[in-house]
């Protein structure tokens, strides 16, 4: 996501982006969809990990993983960056970038209704 942000702050790179799809291929993406609760730490976590939890609440008993909610936003915000840099350099008069964006969120809007 950094390459992509990085890519998109040149008119030329976000016009590429666009080109090659980027928002509508990221509004497909499930994780974007997947709001956790704010006692799900380990949702995500493969069942096997889940069985050894001990060693789960002796790894997170210090914080060693940030809580569901501030993975889901280190996952979220890079996206929203994205999206905010392509609109930022093309602006509102570019019409195919504002349409994927609109496509972006009606899409995530439906699955989260």
């Amino acid at each position: 996501m950094s390459l992509f942000i990085r890519i998109a702050q040149t008119r030329q790179g976000a016009e590429r982006l666009i080109e090659s799809r980027v928002l509508p291929i990221l509004a497909d993406c499930d994780f974007l969809d997947t709001l956790p609760e704010a006692d799900q730490s380990f949702i995500g976590m493969p069942y096997i990990l889940l069985r050894y939890w001990w060693l789960i609440w002796w790894l997170d008993h210090d914080h060693f993983l940030p809580s569901a909610i501030q993975r889901y936003h280190q996952l979220l915000l890079p996206a929203l960056q994205l999206v905010n840099t392509i609109l930022a350099t093309l602006g509102s008069g570019h019409s195919i970038a504002v349409n994927h964006v609109r496509y972006s969120i009606s899409s995530s809007y439906r699955s989260i209704r």
